[in-house]
């Protein structure tokens, strides 16, 4: 590895990490200078959908140049730190801090986790009260409405322009059950229980609320783990000095350009926490999977997440936080994963659950599938473009 990787080497694979098509990115420089070489893939639609405001554009595009400069020094110190065992992935470890900077960057403007939590079970609980007011205010009125809810359900859903020529016996057949204004009642219903159900898991392990994220250094320090993981980096220590820590100031430098950044306090604290934790029994599954050559593991596995819900499901029964409709779709719920228990361990082999399993006519058959994936760029072109077009006349 060179002292120094050229930004003009890394320019063409952050392109391609970031999942931008050449096309889009030459179109994209028409419209704005360097936009293609440098904005995020989101940003990038949104500037060819005319959809970002030129300040945001002149500021993401210099960030970026920024972050690229650090990266071209820092890549080959950063790089130093692992021991890959497939070391020609600089794609997917560049991609990997391309996202660790970025979601920093965005983070900085996110709550606290504690805050974010109360929020959360805030508005998890207001929506509760108010589909319940909802629903006992239905129930009230739904004999005056439901004949229109149902009508117009319809033309909305599903529009039946024929439906005054053809005989009734036809539109008896053509009845849709869900246009009912009982079947929204329930499914308001469904939508409290899954309501009560969320708050009562957040409540018995708030980390299960997959909108509470880390900010500021904590993402830092969960990047720099996870990468350790997957590319055989330096364990994670909260020993001041060691590698891990050096790995966690070289990230917050590329990120912020500020240097000797201590982040002990991070590192203490996600050493500590159920998503360290979680990550490490995670990454030591998908490596057994990997090199496990047992066939029935795939169904091995959907029995072990059936039997983990389960006994989630037991659990949250068994709080005293939920009302009876809450309790019995929960039964549902652990009723099905018994038959898909039963199945799984009915089910007969050998599984084929490689490709380097299959025969040769078995390989022939597969197809790729023809995805036009250009399609919806175009639609975005468009869209800009007739945007763009408006602007001009509404200006002259």
């Amino acid at each position: 590895m060179p002292v120094e990787v050229s930004a003009e080497v890394l320019k063409p694979l952050l392109q391609r990490v970031r999942n931008i098509h050449p096309e889009d990115a030459e179109f994209a420089n028409n419209l704005w200078p360097e936009a293609g070489h440098f904005l995020s893939s989101y940003s990038l639609r949104a500037l060819i959908r005319d959809e970002m405001e030129d300040e945001k554009v002149a500021w993401e595009i210099e960030e970026h140049k920024r972050f690229l400069d650090r990266l071209s020094s820092l890549l080959p110190a950063l790089s130093d730190l692992f021991n890959p065992a497939h070391p020609d992935n600089l794609e997917g470890f560049c991609s990997c801090i391309d996202d660790c900077c970025s979601d920093y960057r965005t983070s900085r403007n996110r709550l606290r986790k504690d805050r974010q939590l109360r929020e959360a079970l805030e508005a998890l609980a207001l929506a509760s009260e108010r589909l319940a007011s909802a629903l006992k205010a239905l129930e009230v009125v739904k004999g005056y409405i439901e004949s229109d809810y149902e009508d117009f359900h319809d033309l909305h859903f599903g529009p039946d322009e024929e439906a005054s020529f053809i005989s009734v016996d036809r539109i008896n057949e053509k009845h849709n059950p869900y246009s009912t204004i009982e079947m929204l009642i329930r499914q308001m219903g469904v939508c409290r229980a899954v309501l009560k159900i969320t708050q009562a898991r957040a409540s018995e392990a708030p980390e299960k609320l997959f909108i509470v994220v880390n900010r500021g250094k904590n993402v830092i320090v969960d990047y720099a783990h996870t990468m350790s993981l997957m590319w055989n980096g330096p364990a994670i220590t909260t020993t001041p000095g060691s590698d891990f820590a050096l790995l966690c100031s070289l990230l917050f430098e590329c990120a912020t350009g500020e240097t000797d950044e201590g982040l002990a306090g991070a590192i203490n604290l996600y050493a500590r926490s159920p998503r360290r934790k979680q990550s490490e029994e995670d990454e030591t599954e998908f490596l057994e999977t990997e090199s496990n050559e047992d066939n029935f593991e795939s169904v091995r596995w959907q029995m072990r997440t059936a039997m983990q819900e389960m006994e989630e499901c037991k659990k949250l029964i068994g709080s005293g936080l939920l009302d009876i409709f809450a309790r019995t779709q929960l039964l549902l719920k652990s009723k099905r994963n018994l038959r898909r228990i039963r199945a799984a361990s009915e089910m007969h082999g050998p599984l084929q659950t490689r490709m380097s399993q299959l025969s040769d006519d078995q390989l022939a058959k597969i197809k790729p599938i023809d995805i036009d994936n250009r399609a919806a760029a175009s639609l975005d072109i468009e869209l800009g473009n007739l945007r763009r077009s408006i602007k001009r006349d509404s200006e002259r």
